[in-house]
């Protein structure tokens, strides 16, 4: 198992904020990937920031006129990265009985993901 290095704060930061529309797919992965050039994962974050901002503009209050949507990225380099969009929320009434209910209003991604560990066995 490979030992992770602890990134001291601060860290490389990324702070965007865009119009919530669809056609800011562009500006958003050129961006991430200029920032993230040296990153190892960087087609990887790209892609998985992009589409949370996606679903900004597609399912919350950011695609109505005027909306926006947020991007903060941290590069904790040489362990891992953390990608967070803030949209603007939604009318959604939280009934999971409808289909076309949306995503939360915040969503992130740190890449890669947390190792998940196995639970220690019991004794007894």
């Amino acid at each position: 198992m490979m030992p992770l290095t602890r990134s001291a704060w601060p860290v490389p930061t990324l702070e965007r904020t865009y119009p919530g529309h669809l056609d800011q797919g562009r500006q958003v992965r050129a961006a991430l990937r200029s920032f993230l050039h040296d990153c190892p994962v960087a087609d990887e974050v790209t892609a998985v920031a992009w589409e949370l901002a996606a679903n900004a503009c597609l399912y919350s209050n950011s695609s109505r006129p005027g909306g926006e949507f947020a991007m903060t990225v941290h590069d904790f380099t040489g362990d891992y990265v953390y990608a967070e969009v803030r949209d603007q929320g939604s009318t959604w009434d939280a009934d999971l009985g409808h289909a076309e209910c949306p995503t939360a209003c915040t969503s992130y991604s740190r890449w890669p993901p947390p190792t998940v560990q196995p639970a220690a066995a019991e004794v007894g």
